[in-house]
Parts: C-alpha cells; structure tokens; sequence
C-alpha cells in the first residue's frame, strides 16, 4: 500500500488515461459543435437557404445525441435504443427549458 509507484507501469498508464481522457473531454463538445453547424457553412456557400440550414442542422444535432445514447448504452450494457430514445429527450428538454427562460 505505501509502495512508491513512480517510475512503474501503473504511472505511466495513469498519466496517458488522464491525457487521452482530457483530449477526448475537449474534442467531443468541439466535434458536435462542427457538426451542427455545418449547414450554416454550406449556407455561406449557397448550398443552403437559412430556414433549411436550421432543420438540417436540427436533424443531425438529434442524430449526434442518438448516436451518444446508443454508445452510453452499449457501455452500460442495458437496452441501446431505450438510451438513445433518453438521450434525445433530454435534448429536447433543454432546447425547451431554453427557449422558455429565453423568451421571460
């Protein structure tokens, strides 16, 4: 128990799980951010009017949260749709919590 574990294995194993969890803490919000504003890039470009940027982007912010819940599920070794139906909820919930407090 009191055994100085400096210069072993476990050390460096902890310090590479602490950078690796701090890379991918920091990628994820980034990643989905790019995600869903890829339609107001393709707007800029002509690709898109505005009012259909806001739904795609909608329908593939929903996809991204889908996608997470079905891997939380997966992780959780319980029902992946069931996670994933959760997970949608739960954003759907907040866009609603903040358009209320938006609109007080």
């Amino acid at each position: 128990m009191l055994t100085d574990l400096s210069d072993s294995i476990l050390s460096d194993a902890s310090d590479f799980v602490s950078l690796y969890a701090a890379f991918i803490d920091g990628a994820s919000p980034m990643l989905t951010a790019v995600i869903a504003l890829i339609p107001f890039i393709l707007t800029l470009t002509g690709t898109f009017a505005i009012w259909d940027a806001y739904i795609v982007s909608c329908i593939l912010t929903l996809a991204t949260l889908f996608s997470l819940g079905l891997y939380l599920g997966r992780i959780a070794k319980e029902n992946i749709w069931l996670y994933g139906a959760q997970t949608v909820a739960a954003g759907i919930l907040i866009v609603a919590i903040v358009l209320l407090l938006g609109a007080i």
